[in-house]
Protein backbone atom coordinates (compact mmCIF):
# COMPACT_ATOMS: atom_id res chain seq x y z
CA UNK A 1 0.00 0.00 0.00
CA UNK A 2 1.48 3.51 -0.73
CA UNK A 3 0.05 6.01 1.86
CA UNK A 4 1.31 8.83 -0.30
CA UNK A 5 -0.94 7.72 -3.65
CA UNK A 6 -3.92 6.97 -1.44
CA UNK A 7 -3.57 10.43 -0.33
CA UNK A 8 -3.55 11.85 -3.39
CA UNK A 9 -6.41 10.05 -4.83
CA UNK A 10 -8.65 11.18 -1.82
CA UNK A 11 -7.47 14.95 -2.32
CA UNK A 12 -8.28 14.77 -5.67
CA UNK A 13 -11.97 12.82 -5.05
CA UNK A 14 -14.87 14.25 -4.54
CA UNK A 15 -15.25 15.38 -1.05
CA UNK A 16 -18.25 14.36 1.17
CA UNK A 17 -20.15 13.50 3.39
CA UNK A 18 -20.93 10.24 1.16
CA UNK A 19 -24.08 8.52 2.28
CA UNK A 20 -25.52 5.02 1.27
CA UNK A 21 -28.88 5.63 -0.30
CA UNK A 22 -31.44 3.21 -1.89
CA UNK A 23 -35.10 2.67 -2.59
CA UNK A 24 -37.60 2.68 0.17
CA UNK A 25 -40.54 1.74 -0.67
CA UNK A 26 -42.35 4.36 1.69
CA UNK A 27 -40.44 2.56 4.66
CA UNK A 28 -38.46 5.23 7.07
CA UNK A 29 -35.55 3.74 5.82
CA UNK A 30 -34.18 2.00 2.35
CA UNK A 31 -35.02 -1.32 1.78
CA UNK A 32 -31.32 -1.51 0.24
CA UNK A 33 -28.64 0.53 -0.23
CA UNK A 34 -27.84 1.01 -4.06
CA UNK A 35 -25.97 4.14 -4.17
CA UNK A 36 -23.53 6.24 -2.90
CA UNK A 37 -24.35 10.39 -2.98
CA UNK A 38 -22.59 13.55 -1.86
CA UNK A 39 -25.02 14.46 1.31
CA UNK A 40 -23.88 18.11 1.95
CA UNK A 41 -27.08 19.49 3.71
CA UNK A 42 -26.07 23.37 3.09
CA UNK A 43 -25.64 22.59 -0.71
CA UNK A 44 -28.11 22.31 -3.66
CA UNK A 45 -26.21 20.23 -5.27
CA UNK A 46 -27.18 17.31 -2.64
CA UNK A 47 -27.47 13.90 -4.56
CA UNK A 48 -24.69 14.39 -6.35
CA UNK A 49 -24.02 10.00 -7.24
CA UNK A 50 -20.29 8.86 -6.47
CA UNK A 51 -21.61 5.18 -7.40
CA UNK A 52 -24.32 2.99 -7.79
CA UNK A 53 -24.68 -0.82 -7.53
CA UNK A 54 -23.71 -3.07 -10.67
CA UNK A 55 -27.49 -3.54 -12.34
CA UNK A 56 -29.11 -7.08 -11.76
CA UNK A 57 -26.92 -6.72 -7.95
CA UNK A 58 -28.98 -3.97 -6.58
CA UNK A 59 -30.47 -5.75 -3.01
CA UNK A 60 -27.37 -7.34 -2.48
CA UNK A 61 -24.63 -4.43 -2.32
CA UNK A 62 -25.67 -2.84 0.16
CA UNK A 63 -22.44 -4.11 2.24
CA UNK A 64 -20.34 -2.78 0.23
CA UNK A 65 -21.85 0.61 -1.02
CA UNK A 66 -22.32 1.26 2.84
CA UNK A 67 -17.91 0.32 2.98
CA UNK A 68 -17.42 2.90 0.05
CA UNK A 69 -19.77 5.72 1.93
CA UNK A 70 -17.73 5.55 4.96
CA UNK A 71 -14.70 5.32 3.22
CA UNK A 72 -14.33 8.59 2.14
CA UNK A 73 -11.99 11.24 1.71
CA UNK A 74 -12.54 12.53 4.51
CA UNK A 75 -12.18 9.55 6.79
CA UNK A 76 -9.44 8.55 4.71
CA UNK A 77 -7.13 11.22 5.70
CA UNK A 78 -8.33 11.22 8.83
CA UNK A 79 -6.50 7.60 8.90
CA UNK A 80 -3.97 8.73 7.37
CA UNK A 81 -2.67 11.76 9.97
CA UNK A 82 -3.48 8.82 12.40
CA UNK A 83 -1.61 6.51 11.14
CA UNK A 84 1.63 9.27 10.57
CA UNK A 85 1.22 10.39 14.19
CA UNK A 86 1.45 7.22 15.55
CA UNK A 87 4.39 6.28 13.45
CA UNK A 88 6.37 9.19 14.25
CA UNK A 89 5.30 8.93 18.03
CA UNK A 90 6.56 5.39 18.05
CA UNK A 91 9.93 6.61 16.41
CA UNK A 92 10.21 9.41 19.29
CA UNK A 93 9.67 6.50 21.50
CA UNK A 94 12.39 4.26 19.75
CA UNK A 95 14.91 6.98 19.59
CA UNK A 96 14.19 8.34 23.28
CA UNK A 97 12.77 11.58 22.49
Amino acid sequence: MNINELEQLAKEATPGPWIGAGPSFGAAMPKFINEVLVDRPDDDDDCYEICRSPIGLEDQSSPDLNFIAAANPSAISELIAAYRGAIAAIRNTLNGV
